[in-house]
């Protein structure tokens, strides 16, 4: 009896050195191996420069539909692997934007992000206003406290705030808006947010937004210093007539086409 027992201890020597080699090979398994692996399933994804492993790592350059994002580092927790999910610590700089949090992606490759802050150019904003005679000027300083986005990109549910510091607008004329603050708050695929001047400035910014599904509109309302006539007379080309000493009224809607370029429309 005391022969087959011996023998079923010798392998586990065998079994412990097999394990501690898979362990090994799967923990220093190289990031742009990885990659290779996975680029087939990242639509609309690519990386350049990757350095470092799987769990801990570096893309010096990462494009979303083409757009650059700038150096991406990311540090993978293992255990909640185990679960089915994956959940990593971000951080992200790049032309005009800075990153870094905490992130979530289950089974379903719904996308939730946890503590977020970061700064981004304001100009990335002007897209989605769709007012081709004014870029926005200044910076967005981001503080999430979480937001969670769907499986095609497309944002569900947010609580958070921004400030949109040195805040302006340029090109047929220049104005200053001082800090803007931006909250915005929702879950289940409607989305609420208002838009509020603190001061410091000739053009004082106002207004509300909202979400629901893909689809997005904004009141905004541009009220200019009643004795900067310049300013006055360059917004007349902008939305709609609110009142006598100047201000202008825009309506702006759009759709969100997940990880792609959003759309928008401004009504004049």
């Amino acid at each position: 009896m005391s022969a087959p027992v011996r023998r079923r201890r010798r392998w586990w020597p065998w079994l412990l050195l097999m394990l501690s080699v898979l362990v090994v090979i799967v923990w220093t398994l190289p990031a742009a191996l990885v990659y290779r692996l996975m680029a087939s399933q990242l639509e609309g994804v690519e990386a350049a420069g990757l350095s470092g492993s799987l769990w801990q790592g570096e893309a010096s350059s990462l494009l979303l539909h083409g757009k650059d994002w700038g150096k991406f580092n990311w540090t993978l927790r293992p255990l909640p692997l185990l679960q089915g999910r994956a959940e990593a610590d971000l951080a992200l700089d790049g032309p005009g934007v800075q990153f870094s949090g905490n992130f979530m992606r289950a089974a379903d490759r719904a996308l939730d992000l946890g503590q977020t802050t970061g700064t981004i150019d304001a100009a990335w904003m002007g897209p989605a206003l769709g007012l081709p005679l004014l870029v926005p000027t200044g910076s967005i300083e981001i503080d999430l406290q979480g937001l969670s986005i769907d499986a095609q990109g497309k944002p569900t549910a947010i609580d958070g705030k921004a400030r949109w510091v040195d805040a302006g607008l340029t090109g047929i004329v220049r104005a200053r808006a001082g800090t803007v603050l931006i909250e915005a708050s929702g879950s289940d695929s409607q989305i609420q947010g208002v838009l509020r001047n603190e001061g410091g400035g000739n053009l004082a910014i106002d207004g509300t937004f909202s979400m629901l599904g893909t689809l997005y509109q904004a009141e905004v309302i541009l009220r200019p210093d009643p004795n900067d006539a310049e300013l006055v007379q360059a917004l007349q080309w902008v939305g709609q007539p609110l009142d006598e000493s100047g201000g202008r009224l825009l309506l702006i809607e759009g759709e969100v086409h997940g990880w792609a370029n959003s759309s928008a429309n401004t009504q004049d």
